[in-house]
C-alpha cells in the first residue's frame, strides 16, 4: 500500500473498451480496516501491470478517508449506517450536515457509485471489503435476494444471512435496495496479514465470476479459491443471525476475551459484561462479530445454520404467485406512506411469523411485539 492510497478516494479505475459488468470495490468504510484498500490496489496494479484484458468498468474506491488515515473506526457516526432513506436523499439534495464528517464521505462515494451505475454497460456489483476485531475465517454477508445468493453462492466461504435485518444504514443494503447485486465480504481480523491475501483472493474471484476478467487471465486462480476454502474449516454453508446486543458507551460493555468469530456457544454462558452484570447467551447457538474494538454499537450477534433445503424452497416460493397474494391475507395490510411495505398485526396472522415472511422474500424492518412491517425485496 503506497503512502498516499489513503489519502485519495479513487485506488484505481480501468475502462475496458468491451461492453461488461461494472465492478465497484469499496474498501475502508470504516477507518480501522485498511486491509480492503491494500488488496484492491494489489488487484488494480496488477491488472494494469500485466495488461489484462477487462469488460466493462472496474472501479476501487477507499470509503472513510479521515478515518483511515488516523485509524480509527469512524469520527462521528459510523459510515457504515449512514445509508438510509432519508440520509441519503438528504445528502444527494446537498444537505451535508458539516458537524458530521461521515456524512461529506457519505456524499463523495455515492458520487463514485451513482457515476460507477450510470456509466455501465451491464449488470452492477458492488463488494464491500471489511475485516472484523476478533479472529475470523473469511464469509460473505448479503442482503436476502436471490440475485446476490447466486452470486455469493459462487465463493468458496460461509455466507450469513439476516444480518440486514439487524442493521439499519449498510452500504450494502442500500446498494441491493436500488436494484443491484452487493456483497459485504469479511477477510480476518484487522491487523492480521493474512486478511490483504483474502481480499485479494476474493477480489479476483469476484471479477472472474461477474465476467470482468477470464479466470484465465487470474495467474494464481487455484491459490485465491483454495484460500478461501481452506479457510471454512468446516463450518457451516449458510448461517442466519437471529439476534444482536446493541451496546452504548455508558454500557461500559466487556466481552469476555479468547472468542472468535463463529465460536459455539451455550444456553446461559457468560459471553460478555456490562454496568448491570454478566451477559449470558439465550441459547446454544455461533457467536458472530464479538466486539473487541472501543467504537462500535454491535456487542455481538448470534447466528445458527441454515438447511440449504430451506433456501431452496424459498427460492421456488419466491418465483411463485405467493408473495402477491400475501397483501390480500387477513390482518395484512398495505403500509400507507412506505411503497413495498405491509403492516401485520400479530393478532390477527398468527401464523405469519418473520420466517414465513423471509421464504416468500420480504425483509422484516421492525416489530413491536402486536405489529410487524416488512418490506418485499426488490429482486430485479
Amino acid at each position: 500500500m503506497t503512502s498516499d492510497t489513503l489519502t485519495r478516494r479513487e485506488i484505481g479505475r480501468i475502462v475496458g473498451a468491451e461492453a461488461g459488468p461494472t465492478v465497484v470495490l469499496i474498501a475502508g468504510i470504516h477507518g480501522n480496516e485498511p486491509a480492503g484498500v491494500a488488496a484492491a490496489e494489489r488487484v488494480l496494479s496488477e491488472l494494469e501491470t500485466r495488461g489484462v484484458t477487462v469488460r466493462g468498468e472496474i472501479v476501487a474506491a477507499a470509503g472513510n478517508l479521515p478515518a483511515l488515515a488516523a485509524g480509527r473506526r469512524y469520527f462521528s457516526r459510523d459510515l457504515n449506517r449512514l445509508w438510509t432513506r432519508d440520509v441519503v436523499h438528504r445528502v444527494l439534495d446537498g444537505d451535508v450536515d458539516d458537524s458530521v464528517p461521515e456524512e461529506q464521505q457519505l456524499a463523495e462515494l455515492l458520487g463514485v457509485i451513482h457515476g460507477a451505475v450510470e456509466r455501465a454497460r451491464g449488470p452492477v456489483l458492488v463488494l464491500d471489503l471489511h475485516t472484523a476485531s476478533a479472529s475470523t475465517s473469511p464469509f460473505a454477508i448479503l442482503g436476502d435476494t436471490l440475485r446476490n445468493r447466486r452470486f455469493a453462492a459462487k465463493f468458496p466461504a460461509p455466507i450469513v444471512l439476516g444480518l440486514e435485518e439487524q442493521l439499519v444504514g449498510t452500504l450494502m443494503e442500500y446498494v441491493t435496495a436500488i436494484g443491484h447485486v452487493s456483497i459485504a465480504f469479511e477477510a480476518g481480523q484487522h491487523d492480521d496479514p493474512r486478511s490483504v491475501d483474502r481480499h485479494e483472493a476474493a477480489v479476483w474471484l469476484a471479477l472472474a465470476f461477474a465476467g470482468s476478467v477470464a479466470q484465465a487471465d487470474v495467474t494464481r486462480w487455484s491459490e485465491h479459491f483454495e484460500l478461501l476454502r481452506g479457510s471454512r474449516r468446516g463450518l457451516p454453508r449458510f448461517l442466519e443471525i437471529i439476534h444482536r446486543h446493541p451496546v452504548a458507551p455508558e454500557d461500559k460493555f466487556v466481552m469476555q476475551p479468547g472468542y472468535r468469530n463463529f465460536h459455539p456457544v451455550e444456553r446461559g454462558e457468560h459471553l460478555a459484561t456490562d454496568r448491570d452484570g454478566p451477559i449470558l447467551s439465550p441459547g446454544s447457538l455461533l457467536l458472530f462479530l464479538p466486539l473487541y474494538q472501543g467504537l462500535g454499537s454491535d456487542g455481538f450477534f448470534l447466528a445458527r445454520r441454515v438447511n440449504p433445503v430451506w433456501l431452496e424452497l424459498s427460492s421456488w416460493l419466491r418465483r411463485s404467485p405467493l408473495p402477491s397474494i400475501v397483501p390480500m391475507l387477513p390482518g395484512v395490510r398495505r403500509h400507507p406512506d412506505v411503497a413495498s411495505t405491509l403492516l401485520v398485526d400479530r393478532g390477527v396472522a398468527r401464523f405469519l411469523a418473520p420466517q414465513i415472511f423471509h421464504l416468500l422474500g420480504f425483509r422484516v424492518r421492525a416489530a413491536d411485539g402486536a405489529t410487524l412491517e416488512v418490506r418485499r425485496r426488490r429482486e430485479r
